[in-house]
Formats: structure tokens, sequence, C-alpha cells
């Protein structure tokens, strides 16, 4: 689209409602059909905990009635606004926005769907058809889900992408103004106005992946107007082919004639909202999130490496002019060079060209600014044939020897996607020393190029590993090696099955469990409180790879970090515990081009601090909960205290054995002498406040998680357990049971079982919970983990 034919020439300061132009192609984005699924995952929730009605309803609607008659006339007018507000907003789409048909219909097949989907709701939970809250609002309407609210939600969600930033807000804030005002005001309960909110918010997001939306790029006539705001005016102004997954790019002549390159992150771009971000940065890690959430930190940060590069002579564009228009569009425009190395063909890269990119890249290192993003796009070349680095959105000013690996290891993918592996390879070790390249070759790593990098090497079909060995071979040196994850096998499996047994014997034989009552238990279960604990069990996961993020010296992205995390509830059957995850971990890191001893270093520190973590949270749940666990059962002739006894009897005669004979001696300290080793590296990252803080923080969070899925089972079993109990019983298992295969399967339930008749529950209630929880908390996550390991292990991340 160029300026000449753009209908939506910006004039003033009058109001967009608006995005981008009507003809605006449409794209999809995949964070619409991830929400669609986490809304369908709480509105399932919300059915089972309060779909036929809840005590909170109840008690709301008490307290609704004691509240003064004005507070209630507000409360319902706001609600009323919200509703007429969405009706207006499809009324006014239909009539007076031309070209918006697109549009109109996204609303209405939305609204539709959302209509259905409460008739049947309301149908299938109270057998009734739904009631309408719009007159005589003093009568409240408890049908599951609230029907205008669902209507509303519906309709503004689905015109979202479409809608400016400023109009979003506005619609949203008299949205949920009125699901708010519609309980306060007694129109609705709570249970049927979030029940309604979520389905709506579901409607309008399946209509949306599936046809798609704006993206929300501003038109160029409102750029060009941008820009003559920054100070820089232009004749010719348009979109490059090749667009960015954050942001847009244009390029344009000013009016004297200077070749210009604009970035452009816009106030309205889809691609800007907060969820698409954090997706981004859970999913990938790039696009500077890294360096703030919002379009105005990161143009700033790519402007001060500019100037700093630019500064120091390295090649790189004049920065023109950068800032924020009074549109809320973050801007930075550049000179603009005459081709990219992707127009090259091969044929016209002689060794003199590749000499020419890596001498680029050393001036850039010698500024004291690495690049983080280098591909095909990013180089340029100027009249004279010289190359111009740009698209600095991830770079770093004084970056550690990691980063400037990084940018080693994508020049030297870069050029073999361009000439092929010899003759790149032969202009690496021309530019760089053997010492360099092979501090480079841990980086050569799928996982560990940017995402633009990553596409063309899977598009050419580049092997890595063969690139990695070439390399290895030109300089002599061996090929870093991967860790080995043991495979689970059917022996594991069976042993795992066996344990399973052994332990239920156990807690036969120690409990004298009814198994007739423990059954009958399970069928009274309250089943909205198990998904409760199974939700907290699997939180877990996410704490772990928060932490684990927090200390690797490379970000890591969230998102993929969480399965590997899933992954090693299944590596589990076969690898004890901590073994499982430190192993596991150091693969998983080697993948994203970390070296082998950072990797397991950084496994070992985290399994370390989980360690430290239980033990002083058993030690302050014994302190703080003294009066609430009762240990005094222990005694007599339940038989507990003499399994102790003989747990601990064995392991003080184990150590002494180990001390006494010289043989064993030695054999257990060349086993342990590697590992401490890594420990004293590990704490080297520790010395930053801010990362010791998360890691704590994270390995507290992961126990208390754990803590509270066990009372909650406990609950949902009829049975009541303090959270101090439930994580002294839970932690102590998990100590005691962490050296075994399958996390301990059948020790750890007859554990936790005695554990639990230890503190005063009844033996069929602490039987069942037992069950449940280890149901929730190991044996559903064997589901999702094994899906989560072959995902990654076909993906290459481990």
């Amino acid at each position: 689209m160029t300026a000449d034919d753009d209908p939506h020439e910006t004039a003033g300061h009058r109001i967009e409602v608006f995005s981008a132009p009507s003809d605006a192609p449409r794209v999809r984005w995949v964070t619409d059909l991830i929400s669609a699924g986490f809304f369908v995952a709480l509105l399932l929730l919300l059915i089972l905990v309060a779909g036929n009605g809840s005590t909170f309803d109840s008690n709301t609607l008490d307290y609704v009635v004691t509240l003064p008659g004005w507070l209630l006339w507000l409360c319902q007018a706001a609600y009323v606004v919200g509703v007429v507000y969405a009706i207006g907003l499809l009324v006014g789409v239909g009539l007076f926005a031309r070209g918006r048909k697109e549009l109109l219909g996204d609303m209405l097949l939305a609204a539709v769907l959302a209509v259905g989907t409460v008739l049947a709701l309301t149908w299938l939970i109270d057998e009734r058809w739904p009631e309408f809250a719009f007159f005589d609002l003093d009568q409240t309407r408890e049908t599951f889900p609230a029907f205008f609210v669902t209507t509303a939600a519906a309709i503004q969600a689905a015109s979202s992408p479409w809608l400016s930033a400023p109009m979003r807000k506005i619609g949203w804030t008299l949205i949920l103004t009125a699901v708010g005002a519609s309980v306060i005001g007694g129109v609705t309960t709570v249970s049927d106005a979030l029940g309604g909110l979520l389905v709506g918010l579901i409607a309008a997001a399946i209509v949306r992946y599936v046809l798609g939306t704006s993206a929300g790029l501003p038109s160029t006539g409102r750029i060009r107007a941008d820009l003559t705001q920054l100070g820089v005016s232009v004749d010719a102004l348009h979109y490059f082919d090749e667009q960015p997954k954050v942001g847009a790019v244009l390029e344009g002549t000013s009016s004297d004639g200077r070749p210009l390159f604009t970035s452009v992150l816009g106030r309205d771009s889809w691609s800007t909202r907060r969820w698409t971000r954090w997706w981004r940065e859970a999913w990938y890690q790039d696009q500077g999130s890294q360096y703030g959430s919002n379009p105005r930190q990161q143009i700033e940060h790519e402007s001060l490496a500019l100037l700093v590069a630019k500064d120091r002579g390295a090649p790189v564009p004049d920065l023109v002019a950068t800032g924020v228009s009074a549109h809320g569009d973050a801007m930075l425009v550049t000179d603009l060079f005459d081709h990219t190395l992707a127009d090259v063909s091969v044929d016209d890269i002689d060794d003199a060209m590749l000499d020419a990119l890596w001498g680029a890249l050393d001036a850039l290192h010698t500024a004291g600014v690495s690049h983080g993003a280098l591909d095909g796009i990013h180089v340029w070349f100027d009249s004279s044939g010289e190359p111009m680095l740009m698209g600095f959105t991830e770079s770093a000013i004084h970056p550690s020897d990691e980063q400037m690996n990084d940018d080693v290891a994508a020049m030297l993918v870069m050029t073999t996607l361009a000439v092929g592996a010899d003759r790149a390879i032969d202009a690496a070790r021309r530019a760089k020393s053997d010492d360099e390249l092979t501090a480079m070759l841990p980086l050569l790593q799928t996982h560990a190029l940017n995402a633009r990098l990553r596409h063309h090497v899977k598009q050419q079909k580049l092997k890595m590993k063969d690139l990695r060995s070439q390399v290895a071979t030109a300089i002599d040196v061996d090929e870093p090696p991967l860790e080995q994850l043991t495979r689970v096998t059917w022996k594991s499996l069976l042993k795992t099955a066996f344990a399973l047994f052994l332990g239920y014997g156990i807690i036969g034989a120690l409990l004298d469990a009814d198994w007739d009552t423990i059954l009958t238990t399970l069928s009274d279960a309250r089943w909205s409180l198990v998904l409760l604990a199974l939700v907290l069990a699997t939180l877990t996961n996410v704490t772990d790879s928060m932490g684990i993020s927090a200390v690797t010296p490379k970000p890591v992205p969230i998102g993929i970090t969480t399965l590997e995390q899933f992954s090693i509830d299944f590596i589990q059957l076969a690898i004890p515990g901590q073994a499982a995850q430190v192993a596991t971990n150091s693969r998983y890191f080697q993948k994203f081009g970390m070296s082998t001893v950072t990797s397991v270093t950084t496994g070992t520190i985290t399994a370390l601090m989980s360690f430290a973590m239980q033990i002083l949270l058993l030690v302050l749940a014994i302190l703080v909960g003294v009066g609430s666990i009762d240990l005094s059962s222990l005694q007599g002739d339940g038989g507990v205290l003499e399994l102790v006894v003989v747990v601990v009897g064995v392991l003080i005669g184990v150590l002494a054995v180990v001390l006494l004979v010289p043989t064993w001696r030695n054999w257990v300290w060349s086993k342990v002498q590697t590992p401490l080793s890594q420990v004293r590296a590990g704490f080297a990252m520790l010395k930053d406040p801010t990362t010791t803080i998360k890691l704590i923080g994270t390995s507290v969070g992961e126990q208390i998680l754990y803590g509270a899925a066990f009372a909650v089972c406990v609950l949902a079993m009829g049975g009541s357990v303090s959270l101090g109990e439930a994580i002294f019983i839970n932690i102590s298992v998990s100590l005691l049971t962490g050296l075994m295969p399958g996390g301990g399967a059948g020790v750890a339930e007859a554990g936790m079982a005695a554990g639990l008749t230890a503190v005063g529950v009844d033996q069929d209630v602490a039987v069942a919970a037992v069950l449940v929880y280890r149901i929730v908390s190991n044996y559903l996550p064997l589901t999702w983990g094994y899906a989560s390991f072959r995902w990654l292990t076909k993906n290459d991340y481990l």
C-alpha cells in the first residue's frame, strides 16, 4: 500500500475508531487459539465449582439486598450502559462504518455463537431457557451463564483487533464494569456473570482464529504524519513485502531524495498487545522482550545501540530520527541502503565479500555492541558494496563473551546458508582464531539461533550437527558432547509397577486399610477440589521453569522450558528423581548453545537449591507448626517408628562402611568429586541477589504448591490437614524417595498415608487422599510428560 492510494490519510487530531485501513489483510494469531483453550478450561472449572449455584453466590445476593438503593440503581445503570454500548457498536459498524462489512460479519458470528452456547449450557445445567436481564432489573436472574453479559463480551472481543487502542480501552472498561455492576446491582450472580464473560470471550476467540483479524498496522498516511511530527518529511512510503513478527518496517524517500528505512511499533498493532508479547517471550524469547515490555523502551534501546556503534566506528546506518508520535506509535528512522545479503546470488558472493562481512562483525564487537539477530535481511550493502548491519532489536551494549559468540555462530550459519559450509568455515578461520571458534562451537545448535535464522536453517534443511562436526574437524578439536539421557524401557516400567504393588502392600500391612471403605470414600469425593489439586500440582512445572530461567546465563523461553519440566516426570521412570532433573536440564541447556560445564552446573545448582529449600521448609514446618503437627501417634505399636529406626540404622551403617573401607571410599569420592566441583561453580551464579531471590522464591513456591495440592486432596476426601502438616509430610516422603526410580512409586504412597494417620486423619480417608494426590501429582503428569518428551525430542530440544 503506497501513500498515494491510502484512503485513510491522518488529518489533525481527529478521533480514530479503527486501527487499520478497511482493506488491511487478515492474519491469524495462535494466541487467539490459546486464549480460547484457556477460557474453556476456566469455564469447565466454574461449571464444576458453581454451575448449579454456590454458597458464595447466595452470600453475595444476601449482601446485595443490604446495599443502599442509590448504589443499586447506579450499578444497574452501569450494566445497562455496557450492554447498550455493545449493541450500539454492532449497529454503528453496520450503518456508519464504510467498507467494514467483514468486521460486522465477525461481530454477528461471535454473537450468534455466544447466544447458541448460552442456550445449550442453560438447558444442560438448569433444564430451562435463559432469562433476559434487561428490564425489571430488581429481579435477579439466576441462569448460567448470564445472557446479555455473554453477548456484550462476544461483540467487544470480536471487534477488538479492528479498533484503535483508545477505543479498545473504552469498550473493555464499559464491558468489564457492566460485568461487575451486574453482580453488585443484583442483576445476576457472580457465577452467572463470570460464566457469561468466559463464554463471550471463547466465542470471539474462536471466530478471530478461524477467520483471522486485522494486524492493526497503521496506514502509511498515518505513519507519514507521525514522521512529520518527528521532523522527517517523506514523499514516498510503503511497506516491505516481508514483515517481522512484531511491529512493521517500511521504506521510503524523504523530500530531499534521501532513502529512508522506518521501523514502527504501532500503538494499535495486535502484535504489541500484552498477551502477544508474553506469548512470544515465553515461547521464543526474542523481539527485544528482555529490554522492556513497551514499545518506547524497545525503540530507545535500539536507538542507543545504533548511536554507540556508530560513534565507535562500526558499519551501521545513521540514525535520522527516533521517538513516539502523538498517536502513540514508536518509530525509528535510519538510512536505507541498496540491497540485502538475501538479494545477492551465490555466484556474486566472493571471498572478499565474506571477509568484509566478518570484518563488519568484528568492528561491531570492537565498538562494544553485539547484534543478537544476524540474518540475511539485517545485512545490507551500500552503493560501493560495503556491508552495513541493521536491525538492532536484540542488541546488547557491553556484551558478554557468550553474546558475542552468539553473533559469531549466527554469522557462520548465515554464510553457510549463502555459500555452503566449506567456504563459510574457511572465511570464519580467516577472521577468527581457532580458540575463538572453539568457544563458539557449543552455540552451533538450532535453538541457539535467532528466530528468523532458525526458520532459514529448517527451510534449507541445514543439519547443524554436521556443521558442528565440520568446524570441529577443521580446527582439530573434539565436538562438544551432549548429555546422554537414559531411555524409559519396559524394564523400568515393570520396576515401577512392582514398586506400586509393593507400596500398596505396605499400606495394607501398616495401616490395616479397608479397601471397600476406601472405594466408598473415593466415590463420595468432591471432584471439583480434585481438579483444583491437579491445577496446583501442574503449576509446579511453571515455578520450576521460572527458577531455571533465572539462573541460566542465556535466556531460554519459559513456555518450552515448562514443557521440558513436564518431560522430567516421564524421564524419572528410568532415572532417579534429582538425577533425572540434572541430566534433562543439562541436555536441554546444551541445545540452546550453552557449554557442557555451564549446562551441568546450572542443572546442578537448581536441583541443589530445591533440596535446600525442602530442608528449610521441613524445619519451618516443625518449628512454626509444632502445635499442629502431632507426632505422638508415631510411638507405641503403630510400626512406623520401627520402620524409621530401621531406615536410619541402614543409612548410618552404609556411611560407616564407606568411610572405613578405602576401596569403597575412593569409589564414592570419584562419583561425587565432579558434582561437588559443579556445585562450587554453581554458587558463582548466586552472587546476584536478584537471581538468588528468584531461585529461592520459585523453589519455595514449588513446595508450597505441592503441599497445597496434597492438603486439597485430603479435603476432597472429607478429611482435614493444615498446610504446614501437608508440607511436612510431602517433603519428608519426597526426601526419602528421591533416589528411587519412578519417584519412589509405592513407597511414597505408604509413607504419605502413614504421615496422614500420624497427624490424626482417618486411615481410610488418608489412603484415599494419597491415592488421588499421587494420581494428580505423579501419574497423570506422565501422560503430558510423555507427550512433552516426544515433542521436545522431535523438535531437537532434547
